[in-house]
């Protein structure tokens, strides 16, 4: 095999890739043990939830509380048109404005990514930001706090520490935000994943395998899947949703006798 797997991709180094990139091919030579099954418990849009639940953007929670695809309902809120209207280009036109909002991407780099004009990368910005006023005053203050502290912390209170908030880059305040959500989320993770454990060890039976970004995988007795599955899935989801007002956070859950069987 020519490439390298590591356990995070390293983006400045080529040929490396994530576990989430490992071909079904070699996922399907990881198998549960007899009588076991692995299961799969992966958050939905964890970042995104994350970020809904720290501003307390009432539009972001109600569409996040409906069963509809994320985007496109975002997409339908923005340009008023029904969920079953949004064509594909339109939902990865406003998934991109969500990644450009988490990660800093400015106005050019949306219009390459989409191939469209400045002007409608202007607009596409401003009718995200009309939709969702109050994650874009959260963005705001929280840009302020960085700028006045160079610290960036998360719900939890673990912080990144840029130093001297008087030298900060456009880049590293922009790094700063996303540490904020990003780290909130990977902190909600490993909330759900002691809260796992716990059911686990109260069972007495059944493993942790493997934690895969906003993904945790199990390995269950198959006379009791359905059920512990299940419970699992609740706990985890409950565990990291501390306030009624914040948005439910959603997962998905796959069943399998390999770690293929269990990947998207």
């Amino acid at each position: 095999m020519s490439k390298k797997i590591l356990c995070c991709c390293d983006p400045d180094e080529k040929g490396a890739v994530s576990l989430q990139q490992i071909p079904n091919e070699l996922k399907s030579c990881f198998k549960a043990k007899e009588g076991h099954s692995f299961v799969s418990i992966d958050f939905s849009q964890m970042e995104y939830r994350t970020m809904a639940a720290l501003s307390g953007d009432k539009k972001m929670i109600e569409i996040f509380n409906s069963d509809e695809d994320f985007y496109k309902a975002s997409a339908s809120a923005i340009y008023n048109i029904p969920v079953s209207d949004i064509t594909p280009e339109l939902r990865d036109r406003v998934k991109t404005v969500y990644l450009a909002v988490l990660y800093g991407m400015k106005t050019n780099s949306i219009m390459k990514r989409l191939n469209i004009s400045e002007q409608e990368a202007i607009n596409l910005q401003q009718r995200w930001n009309d939709m969702f006023p109050g994650a874009v005053a959260y963005k705001k203050k929280a840009i302020e706090y960085i700028k006045a502290t160079g610290k960036a912390p998360t719900y939890y209170g673990r912080y990144r520490d840029f130093g001297n908030s008087a030298k900060l880059t456009e880049k590293e305040i922009d790094e700063g935000f996303n540490s904020i959500v990003q780290g909130t989320a990977a902190d909600n993770i490993k909330i759900a994943t002691v809260m796992a454990s716990k059911f686990l060890k109260e069972k007495g039976y059944g493993a942790i395998k493997l934690t895969l970004h906003d993904e945790l995988i199990f390995e269950l007795p198959d006379e009791t899947i359905e059920k512990d599955s299940a419970e699992l899935k609740k706990i985890m989801e409950d565990s990291v949703r501390l306030k009624k007002e914040w948005p439910l956070f959603k997962s998905s859950m796959r069943i399998g006798k390999s770690w293929a069987e269990c990947s998207k």
